[in-house]
């Protein structure tokens, strides 16, 4: 439980911070066109996308070797 807690409050507080200044930054950049800086932005999804399903194989994983073991 304690688990599930610390990444919904991880995932509360980045909905409140949407309009922080490095996250803004990150994507946001004047030298780059619009295109570019959306291009940015989904990358920076899919790579949160791809980095939550990595966590959620990793622990079904343990989950299961800790059920062979018993």
């Amino acid at each position: 439980m304690k688990y599930n807690l610390k990444y919904f409050i991880k995932g509360m507080g980045s909905i409140i911070n949407m309009a922080g200044s490095s996250y803004k930054n990150y994507w946001m950049r004047k030298d780059l066109t619009p295109q570019q800086q959306d291009t940015l932005a989904l990358r920076r999804d899919w790579e949160s996308v791809g980095n939550d399903l990595r966590d959620a194989m990793n622990k079904h994983k343990k989950s299961l070797l800790s059920k062979l073991k018993n």
